[in-house]
C-alpha cells in the first residue's frame, strides 16, 4: 500500500473511535434517565406490554406509554425459576415502591419478588 491510503485508514480509525465513544456516552445517558423513572417512582398498574429492550426486561403499564427497563440479578423468592420476560403477561400486576430495586410481579396464582440491578451505580 502506498502512504498515502495507510493515512486514510488512520483518519478512519479514528473517526470510528470518536464516533463510538460518543454513541456509547449517549446510551449510558439514556439507561441512566429510563432508571432513575423506573427507581423513582411508585408503581402499581397493570402490564400492557412485555418485552426485551436494550438487553434488559421491558414492561409498559396502562397509564403510561413509557417502556421500563429493568435488569433482574436476582430473586427473591426462592420458587421463581424463570426470568421476568417468560413469567410476565399482559393483564398482570406490577408493584413496585418508589426508591427500591425490588420489583413484584402479581400473576392469577403467585407473587414473584425480582431485584435488579442499580445502573448508576456498576
Amino acid at each position: 500500500m502506498k502512504p498515502k491510503y495507510y493515512i486514510y485508514l488512520l483518519w478512519a480509525v479514528l473517526l470510528c473511535t470518536f464516533l463510538f465513544v460518543q454513541f456509547s456516552g449517549c446510551l449510558k445517558k439514556k439507561a441512566d434517565k429510563t432508571y432513575l423513572k423506573l427507581y423513582n417512582f411508585e408503581i402499581r398498574n397493570i402490564i400492557t406490554y412485555v418485552g426485551i429492550r436494550n438487553h434488559g426486561s421491558s414492561f409498559r403499564i396502562s397509564d403510561d406509554d413509557f417502556n421500563y427497563v429493568f435488569y433482574p440479578v436476582g430473586y427473591s423468592n426462592t420458587n421463581v425459576k424463570y426470568p421476568f420476560i417468560k413469567v410476565a403477561k399482559v393483564g398482570d400486576s406490577i408493584i413496585k415502591e418508589a426508591h427500591t430495586n425490588k420489583l413484584k410481579l402479581v400473576t392469577a396464582d403467585t407473587v414473584y419478588e425480582y431485584d435488579f440491578l442499580d445502573v448508576l451505580n456498576n
